[in-house]
């Protein structure tokens, strides 16, 4: 998939990816310290699948330029939502990645578990 499309699983619970944008680290950052670059994300889960959906198994890691990224924690990049999302709502977050290279990016996103116990495909967005 490319920035800014969604991905919607048989659920009917999808995500969108924006195309990322510069990061900047504070001084009080965690993760992507060995990296160069820093790109952030925004994402947005949608629930429609009837249920309540928890994301506390929701997942992305990222690859660029052949190399594992590694997230970065910081004001504002705070990892994905804790409460259950109720049908019908969604959540907006901000993550954000320290990379190799800010052009060649691979974001890999599972949500976790579907409500049936089974696994969630993940979803790959690219540059």
């Amino acid at each position: 998939m490319k920035w800014n499309e969604t991905n919607e699983w048989e659920d009917h619970l999808s995500v969108t990816v924006s195309a990322p944008k510069a990061a900047k680290r504070s001084e009080y950052a965690s993760g992507g310290e060995k990296f160069k670059y820093a790109v952030q994300f925004t994402i947005t889960i949608v629930n429609k699948t009837g249920k309540a959906f928890d994301p506390s198994s929701f997942y992305m890691t990222i690859q660029s330029a052949d190399v594992e990224g590694d997230q970065i924690f910081d004001e504002g990049f705070t990892g994905g939502p804790e409460t259950k999302l109720l049908n019908g709502r969604q959540a907006k977050f901000k993550v954000a990645f320290g990379v190799a290279n800010p052009k060649d990016i691979v974001l890999e996103v599972s949500p976790g578990y579907a409500s049936d116990d089974s696994t969630y495909d993940p979803a790959i967005w690219t540059s």
